[in-house]
């Protein structure tokens, strides 16, 4: 089983409500989705004795590692959520579902003069109405065959009005399920208002259609037309199946984020659910330590069980940690409070729906305390970083613990860093100087932005929801997250304990890879409170050193650093990759710097394995088994991975490798340019300065260049 994940313990803290589960094998691989009406019951049957269940199932019980599960609100959410995840990720075992199958649509073509009603398997942005998904794609089609013969809507391909007395009516016209507008029977004012009806009856008016197919379908038993009552009834009970409430989709073209936290004594757990579209297309938990300062923790949902570290790489924006789990759903109401499906006009003009990217180059961590106006400008202002400049480092406050507070330092924080504002933010509490952030938001977004703490209605029923699951990570949760702070933070304090240091919250580690002096590089790795910070991470290509010299490289490389201005922030203790030497250098460029900052060698072993740390001319070496050693084992080796990743690039561009490329001048165009021209180098080496000229993008002095490096012997 996974590190950290006891199975005994997560199958008793299965909650007992609707949802969808997720079984990963070893490697991370999603290889099953499910859905549950309880997850307990369910998630747990998978781990009991052996009750006939195939071949198929027991081999793939016999290869989950850990599960994760995501509590939804019903089981049709459940059901829709479940087959978001399975196109998602396709697992292995999830077979009956693996098709291209979508659920399908009602569409309404009110751009059209005339419109129609029509079934659909996907939304598209061509000024339609769509009213879904739905669940039976055969009760949609039972529905748009009622609503032909309420309203006598068309279901033809008829170009109107221009197309207006070509041909004859059609059978659905002498069926009485169309009202013929092709013939110009009906008005186009008169067609309108049954469209209106159409509209009103999807949107979820609907009751006044079934008590008149009830009193139809009782005329018809009274009257002994029994088959006809027959087919009344069916009618009222699709329209009850394909019009029962949904949580699905009840917005047109909104874009929100849902935000609840849970508490439990000083820790905390943000539970923020993405809404694009009207759609639900992820989620994100971020844990928050409310006791003395304020910090984000991530919370992976794409590559494992939520609050299991999976060792993916993590996001540095705002010093938000996150772990994005970004599945198209469509399974969770947006909210209007109407009962019955509602239309969604994909005639407006929608943003494009975000993730959070892995390792951002960007954004900064900024305090959580209450911004002023010119502050809360200012965080935006902050958030760029080149990669040859230095970000600046987080900042850390006391935060008070009401929700409120709570609440607003996330917002500052959060969305400081993420590339995506939607226009509606829902709140489970409400925010201190709203105003004011709705109007940093809104010059981040670029238009209105809205924060609304919902007291009743759908709104507040998709705060509740994110407040459950935000409450089933924080209970499943605590363990891990103080194994984790032991593990990161801890760690620090240990190492500047260990060193009689003041602080060891920023660690810089440095590290030379090269093959026999040839593509010479360096890596700068940064560890802030025991955590990779990897936006802060540099690499260096060597300028002045040839030849395999570790210790001029070095030297190099550490001027480089502490001279650029762009590096504005001093590490509280130096890491170099190697012991003795390595350190003299580094104390001799601080030195000609007059900078005071320590030293520490990194020393392996002869398996090439970390063993202890080399300090002030001696060897201190700690238990194996402690989190001190394992922080510098993880930072060493992720020095060792940067440098040694860079200098595989470098030397894999340099393999694939053109004359043309040692011409003065010429770059990847002009040599595309040039080749696309002559199509072969001997032709290339044969052509006139005027033959070259003649080549787009090819200078005279180029050319000149080009032809005299073919015939300098000449």
């Amino acid at each position: 089983m996974k590190d950290g994940f006891d199975l005994k313990e997560e199958l008793k803290k299965l909650p007992d409500c609707p949802g969808v589960y997720l079984m990963h094998s070893a490697d991370d691989e999603i290889i099953y989705v499910g859905k549950a009406i309880n997850l307990k019951r369910r998630v747990s049957s998978y781990f009991r004795a052996k009750v006939n269940r195939g071949p198929k199932i027991d081999k793939m019980i016999s290869l989950i590692d850990y599960f994760e599960y995501i509590v939804t609100d019903s089981e049709l959410e459940a059901l829709v959520l479940e087959n978001t995840l399975i196109k998602e990720h396709s697992p292995k075992y999830n077979t009956m579902l693996k098709d291209d199958k979508s659920y399908p649509f009602m569409k309404v073509t009110v751009q059209e003069d005339f419109p129609r009603v029509l079934f659909a398997r996907q939304m598209k942005r061509d000024g339609a109405k769509y009213f879904g998904p739905y669940t039976s794609a055969g009760a949609v089609k039972d529905t748009i065959e009622l609503v032909k013969k309420l309203y006598g809507i068309r279901t033809c391909n008829k170009s109107l009005p221009k197309e207006i007395g070509v041909g004859r009516p059609c059978l659905y016209h002498q069926m009485g399920q169309c009202a013929a507008p092709c013939q110009g029977y009906i008005s186009k004012e008169e067609y309108a208002k049954r469209i209106d009806n159409l509209l009103g009856f999807l949107n979820g008016d609907y009751k006044k259609v079934l008590r008149d197919l009830e009193t139809k379908m009782k005329e018809k038993a009274a009257n002994y037309e029994f088959e006809e009552a027959a087919e009344y009834r069916d009618l009222i009970e699709s329209v009850q199946h394909v019009t029962g409430s949904q949580r699905v989709v009840k917005t047109g073209g909104i874009d929100r984020d849902v935000i609840a936290m849970a508490r439990k004594d000083a820790e905390t757990v943000i539970s923020v659910f993405f809404v694009r579209d009207g759609k639900l297309l992820g989620r994100e938990h971020f844990h928050m330590d409310c006791r003395t300062e304020y910090n984000v923790e991530p919370e992976t949902e794409q590559s494992g069980a939520a609050g299991i570290d999976t060792g993916t790489e993590q996001s540095e924006a705002t010093g938000i940690d996150t772990g994005t789990e970004q599945s198209e759903a469509t399974g969770i109401d947006t909210g209007t409070e109407q009962s019955g499906a509602t239309g969604i006009d994909t005639g407006t003009e929608q943003s494009e729906a975000t993730g959070i990217e892995s390792e951002t180059e960007q954004g900064k961590e900024q305090s959580t305390s209450s911004m002023t106006e010119q502050e809360v400008h200012k965080v935006a202002a902050q958030s760029q970083s080149s990669d040859d400049s230095q970000t600046t480092p987080y900042t850390t406050e006391t935060v008070a613990d009401t929700g409120s507070q709570i609440m607003e330092a996330f917002i500052k924080q959060y969305y400081n860093g993420t590339p995506f504002v939607p226009n509606e933010l829902l709140t489970e509490f409400p925010v201190p100087e709203r105003e004011l952030l709705e109007e940093w938001l809104s010059k981040l977004r670029g238009g209105r932005v809205h924060i609304i703490t919902p007291q009743k209605g759908e709104k507040h029923k998709m705060i509740d929801l994110a407040r459950e699951n935000a409450s089933v990570v924080l209970s499943r949760d605590l363990e891990k997250l103080k194994r984790e702070e032991a593990r990161t933070v801890g760690a620090a304090k240990e190492l500047a304990g260990m060193l009689g240091l003041p602080s060891a919250d920023r660690l810089e580690a440095f590290d030379i890879s090269n093959t026999s002096g040839y593509q010479s590089v360096a890596s700068m790795v940064v560890f802030e409170k025991g955590r990779a910070r990897k936006n802060a991470y540099r690499k260096f290509k060597l300028r002045t050193v040839t030849g395999p010299d570790d210790y001029k490289s070095m030297e190099e490389v550490l001027t480089r650093r502490f001279t650029d201005e762009r590096f504005d922030v001093m590490p509280d203790i130096l890491m170099m990759d190697g012991g003795r030497g390595q350190v003299n250098v580094a104390l001799r460029v601080l030195e000609n710097l007059n900078l005071d900052i320590p030293v520490c060698g990194m020393v392996k072993d002869d398996n090439h394995r970390t063993r202890g740390l080399y300090f002030n001319n001696e060897e201190i070496n700690f238990p194996k088994n402690s989190e001190v050693f394992g922080m510098i084992t993880r930072l060493q080796d992720e020095a060792h991975r940067f440098a040694i990743t860079y200098h595989k690039d470098l030397r894999g561009k340099e393999q694939v490798h053109s004359i043309l490329d040692d011409i003065k001048g010429v770059g990847p165009a002009r040599r595309k340019a040039l080749m696309q021209h002559f199509k072969e180098i001997e032709k290339i080496k044969e052509a006139s300065v005027e033959e070259l000229s003649a080549v787009k993008g090819i200078t005279d002095d180029v050319a000149v260049e080009i032809y005299n490096f073919f015939h300098e012997e000449d």
